[in-house]
């Protein structure tokens, strides 16, 4: 009895040797597989051209807007103009014939932002939510001023020379009656301006464009699209999970809204669905996901969950960040990116609240400084305003989850400023003569940035002004 245990070892050995082999061979022929699809999407797709979108391995397929013609997107190395999508789609149907599906999409969005690299990877649906607008092509009859709202009292923004063509992208009509246009102002931080409607001609009827009003946003193609992919299905160990990866440019950042939900990103991100919701992971730079006025700021090595319903659109706020997948975010090819991308360890929920925290200014005393902008209607009145009402030394204290700030103390009384994008916040005061904003920046935990620009409108005159006050913490 005893001299058979040795052969039945023998047996359990082979057989688990066997094993080991096969799998081995599995991971290899994955291996090999996985990078003969990447190599063909490389060699297929690079370069790319902006705003356009390209078939990189089997299979992807394109769908075009009703107003756009038929697209060729059929085989590998195809190109199409992203203006011209409804949705792009990719699919891994045969992966033992190295089938895994990858696109391309390079986006340049909003002037002002930069271009975004897009890499869809395994089973992954993009679909346009962009609505599109029409546009109308006007000359300037004379000079004129470019205002940030319709409104001879807006903030001047920039002026027109007779002559020039202007792309109309809206119209309203505003409290005075006013008849304004809306246009493409690529040197505003916008991207829009205001001009009053008897200063632009054209040849074609201005109703048709959209009745609009000042802060619509105006949305170009794939800047807001909705997002379905598989989830925990690699084909094999080494393979990655179906997702969308997401880089800009080194210091360039993008707003793009995914599933309803606005996605702030400088660097790089990967984002999956599944039944319940839409997970988004930053791989490295600074990446803040917001839903209304519900922000959420995700550090490197954390992911941030978002419900959807059962539309597959945001159904409440972005969850608190968790550590991020690595073992999901290490199989992806990152090498497929324009910038290298080192991955970190996983964060614990205790380090996501210490970066979260040291990230934001600290309550406490701060002093704020800067120029005084004071406003004349006419070169011989006095000024009808002068921008120091914060100047001085005051408390600074931010609510606990950093969605506002209330500032007591320096020349004016207690003021909340209320976030409206990442490290970002914001006051207006306005009354019936005068309209003020405070647009504030974290610069570092020790200093802030406000820009002050204020608008006079009564009929003692019309002025505009513009100051900027920097915050220095001072202590707690």
């Amino acid at each position: 009895m005893n001299k058979m245990i040795p052969a039945l070892g023998s047996v359990g050995l082979y057989l688990l040797l066997a094993g080991a082999v096969a799998a081995q061979n599995t991971t290899v022929s994955c291996q090999a597989l996985l990078r003969v699809a990447l190599e063909n999407a490389r060699t297929n797709c690079a370069p790319i051209s902006s705003n356009q979108a390209c078939y990189g391995n089997f299979e992807a397929s394109a769908a075009p807007l009703e107003s756009a013609a038929p697209l060729t997107f059929d085989q590998p190395g195809d190109r199409v103009d992203v203006a011209d999508l409804q949705s792009l789609q990719v699919q891994t149907l045969d992966f033992s014939q190295s089938q895994y599906g990858i696109a391309w999409m390079n986006v340049s969005l909003t002037p002002g932002s930069s271009e975004s690299t897009n890499l869809l990877l395994g089973d992954v649906t993009l679909t346009s939510r962009v609505v599109n607008i029409p546009v109308l092509d006007m000359q300037v009859n004379q000079g004129i001023n470019v205002r940030a709202v319709p409104g001879s009292n807006g903030a001047l923004i920039g002026s027109l020379k007779p002559g020039a063509t202007v792309t109309a992208t809206g119209r309203t009509i505003n409290k005075a009656g006013e008849a304004w246009i809306r246009i493409e102002y690529a040197q505003h931080v916008s991207g829009t301006g205001w001009v009053i409607g008897w200063a632009l001609n054209s040849q074609d009827d201005r109703s048709m464009l959209a009745q609009v009003q000042p802060g619509d946003l105006i949305l170009r193609p794939m800047e807001s699209f909705q997002l379905v992919t598989g989830y925990d299905d690699a084909p094999c160990e080494p393979a990655p999970d179906s997702g969308l990866l997401m880089q800009t440019p080194t210091g360039g950042r993008i707003a793009v809204w995914i599933n309803g939900i606005k996605v702030d990103l400088s660097g790089t991100a990967f984002l999956q669905t599944d039944s319940g919701g839409m997970t988004v992971s930053n791989l490295s730079g600074e990446l803040d996901v917001s839903l209304d006025s519900a922000h959420q700021t995700v550090p490197v090595g954390a992911l941030s969950r978002v419900p959807l319903d059962s539309e597959g659109l945001a159904s409440a706020a972005p969850d608190f960040p968790d550590g991020y997948a690595y073992t999901v975010l290490e199989r992806l090819p990152l090498d497929l990116l324009p910038q290298p991308v080192q991955l970190v360890a996983p964060l614990s929920i205790g380090e996501i609240v210490d970066q979260l925290t040291a990230a934001f200014p600290a309550n406490g005393v701060w002093m704020v400084s800067g120029q005084r902008a004071a406003c004349f209607p006419s070169a011989s009145s006095p000024a009808v305003f002068s921008s120091d009402w914060f100047l001085g030394t005051g408390t600074l204290t931010f609510s606990q989850d950093h969605s506002s700030f209330m500032f007591s103390g320096g020349s004016g009384g207690p003021s909340t400023h209320t976030q409206v994008g990442p490290e970002q916040y914001s006051l207006v005061y306005e009354d019936s003569s005068s309209r003020t904003t405070f647009t504030t920046r974290i610069v570092d935990p020790k200093t802030l940035v406000t820009d002050v620009n204020y608008a006079y409108r009564s009929g003692a005159g019309n002025c505009t002004s513009s100051a900027t006050w920097t915050w220095t913490y001072a202590g707690g």
